[in-house]
């Protein structure tokens, strides 16, 4: 629980990441961008709550290539899940 400690010392406001993805494989001439910051809306804050009921939830490959099926041939195939 050391990092708890660390977290405290994290500046109210601070950009913790800024994140981006490709816009489409590399393959075709994907090129990275910037979709998005994660930024703090004032300091940390312990709670149980956040520690017990906060989860994030990811969206499935599966469904991009669903909307892009032609990228489907660039994407890497897990051997456990196809």
């Amino acid at each position: 629980m050391a990092y708890v400690g660390q977290l405290e010392t994290v500046p109210a406001n601070a950009v913790l990441y800024d994140v981006f993805a490709l816009d489409k494989p590399t393959e075709m001439g994907g090129k990275s961008v910037q979709i998005g910051t994660l930024q703090l809306d004032g300091s940390f804050t312990k709670s149980k709550w956040g520690d017990e009921q906060l989860f994030f939830r990811h969206q499935k490959e599966n469904d991009d290539i669903k909307l892009k099926p032609e990228w489907d041939k660039y994407v890497a195939k897990c051997p456990f899940f196809g």
